[in-house]
């Protein structure tokens, strides 16, 4: 029973960790801190709920208390901070965040979650695609630069795109559950395949090209995580043998001007996000050892003089992994990266050696998150879907390996009549 109501409050969670009113909706002022509210209300039933069965405790695992202790700190970090009500508010929705990832983790097998997360992510694209055909003036973008890309509900195509991206893999990824009957089978294999060519269809008609290499990340780390060990083996070594003359043609090949990158001949612009880096990177001083604290770096007074040197203002990095290293320094970013790099070993070595469907699919939404916090902050956004599918993966994936190799053990051995009997020398002899 309480499983059930676990899993019904993390499909609600998931949906309105998506579900933010953007403006072209024109929704009452009041629906933002309601959306807050239910969001909150309901990730304190998950940890509630956890807590009567289990109790609230963090997995066994060098990743899991590293990542723990990143996200304790990451919190902590508003108290030296600019100290604005913001700031104290996002350290509680991380503290959220993490106490509600730890209760999903403790009471839902992975499997289950990540089962979850993708009927949340179909009922939003569904909701984004019908938006488009009933009401396009909110669905469809209507700017004179991306007129007639779909962006449903999200406010904007990028977002539409990311989601259904990885309603995509999660789809293409999960195991289809066994039904009683072969009819009920074909029925869930049929609505399972609708479900991926719609998120196809409105990751195509977003015309996000951030999307289109999102998705082609996940579905390019499910095939290599299907590869035949040997397969793998010989990718690796050769991956590797590959990349140590790449980095030293990167590095002689790599230039920076302006808002442009050169790197192997290719010019890369950057939107004017070299600007924002080279801005937070000069005010680092003196600030090295734990940051300027959560969302505390965009003061109105650094505002202010970005827009006296630029004459425009933007508060957002736009890279997760600079917004973490300014906001919570060496420290910080050192606990993060030694608990990701766990996290990803651990999932390596069991997609060569258990080969689960779920930890290959762990791998291509790992790969898919890594890229995404290179273009947008995924990392600091502490209700969005992204980062509690991260933290559900970082905090099951070990409990996941666990019991499939306990199972294993705990097979049964198959009875003599069955059992493999090798020929008798005697009668070889006779």
């Amino acid at each position: 029973m309480l499983q059930r109501v676990t899993s019904l409050a993390l499909y609600f969670l998931g949906f309105l960790s998506m579900a933010v009113p953007s403006s072209e909706l024109a929704v009452p002022a009041w629906v933002e801190p309601a959306r807050y509210l239910a969001f909150i209300a309901l990730a304190f039933a998950i940890a509630f709920l956890a807590y009567i069965r289990a109790g609230l405790r963090i997995p066994v695992g060098i990743e899991t208390t590293l990542l723990a202790l990143f996200f304790l700190f990451y919190a902590a970090s508003a108290l030296w901070g600019s100290q604005l009500p913001g700031s104290y508010i996002k350290s509680l929705l991380v503290l959220t965040a993490l106490a509600t990832s730890l209760s999903i983790a403790n009471m839902l097998p992975l499997e289950r979650s990540l089962a979850i997360l993708f009927y949340a992510l179909a009922t939003y694209i569904a909701v984004c695609v019908a938006v488009v055909f009933l009401w396009p003036s909110v669905g469809v973008d209507q700017s004179w630069e991306h007129a007639g890309k779909w962006r449903g509900i999200a406010g904007q195509k990028n977002g539409l795109a990311a989601y259904a991206a990885y309603a995509s893999v999660l789809g293409m990824g999960l195991p289809l559950a066994l039904r009683s009957t072969p009819l009920r089978q074909t029925a869930a294999l049929c609505l399972r395949i609708a479900v991926v060519v719609l998120c196809l269809v409105a990751l195509y008609k977003s015309g996000s090209r951030g999307g289109l290499l999102l998705i082609g990340i996940g579905l390019a780390s499910l095939m290599i995580a299907r590869l035949p060990r040997t397969a793998q083996r010989a990718s690796l070594l050769i991956g590797m043998a590959f990349c140590i003359p790449l980095i030293f043609l990167v590095l002689a090949s790599f230039s920076a001007d302006g808002d442009k990158l050169s790197v192997l001949g290719l010019t890369i612009d950057t939107n004017s996000r070299m600007k924002l880096w080279q801005f937070g990177f000069e005010h680092m001083r003196g600030r090295f050892l734990a940051g300027f604290g959560m969302d505390s770096f965009w003061t109105p007074e650094r505002l202010t003089a970005f827009q006296d040197i630029y004459t425009w203002e933007l508060d957002n990095f736009h890279n997760g992994y600079i917004t973490l290293f300014i906001e919570t320094g060496v420290i910080g970013f050192t606990l993060f990266v030694a608990g990701f790099l766990g996290l990803y070993l651990l999932v390596v070595i069991s997609i060569g050696s258990i080969r689960t469907r779920i930890t290959m699919l762990a791998f291509a939404l790992l790969n898919m998150f890594m890229f995404g916090n290179l273009v947008e902050n995924e990392l600091g956004r502490s209700t969005s879907l992204g980062i509690y599918t991260f933290l559900i993966i970082a905090f099951s994936l070990r409990s996941h390996v666990a019991g499939w190799v306990e199972g294993r053990r705990q097979r049964p051995a198959l009875p003599k009549a069955f059992a493999y009997r090798g020929p008798d020398p005697q009668r070889l002899v006779e």
